[in-house]
């Protein structure tokens, strides 16, 4: 009975020491991300998992992108067309040491000024390459130029 006791105690400590175990931050917890998109809030995290293999430091912006007349847009979910270049500059501006990183597809491949910022340059899938399924790599058998890893971004 002793032992018992012994090894329910052992074990209740080796479990209570497990769950207390610290985690591993993939990110700055003083870095904000952007998701202008609802049904894209899903695949934030296997975003932030990728961006985290090229960068430290970041902030993540997602949405729905979009271009016309020659400029680069994210359409929030409240149809809110937000330019993208004046967002990367105001990001700059606020967190100037931190990279920027831009997940949004960029169908007019519409360069960026601002520096310290990656972005692609066509269409982006919503779950980067190292995520999808065996089921999901299926469905991107077609040829297309859609982005599905952060090393496939242009970087300024």
């Amino acid at each position: 009975m002793t032992k018992k006791i012994i090894w329910l105690t052992i074990l209740s400590l080796l479990a209570l020491g497990c769950s207390f175990e610290p985690r591993v931050s993939l990110r700055q917890p003083n870095m904000p991300e952007y998701v202008f998109d609802a049904g894209l809030a899903r695949y934030t995290t296997d975003w932030q998992r990728e961006v985290s293999r090229r960068y430290d430091d970041f902030v993540m912006v997602s949405g729905h992108g979009t271009a016309l007349a020659g400029k680069w847009f994210i359409v929030t979910d409240a149809w809110v067309w937000i330019d993208v270049q004046e967002w990367a500059d105001l990001l700059h501006a606020v967190h100037p040491e931190a990279r920027i990183v831009i997940t949004s597809c960029n169908p007019g491949r519409i360069p960026l000024t601002t520096p310290n910022v990656t972005y692609a340059t066509d269409n982006v899938w919503a779950v980067p390459d190292a995520f999808v399924s065996k089921k999901m790599n299926k469905e991107r058998d077609a040829p297309d130029d859609n982005i599905g890893s952060i090393f496939e971004f242009t970087e300024n």
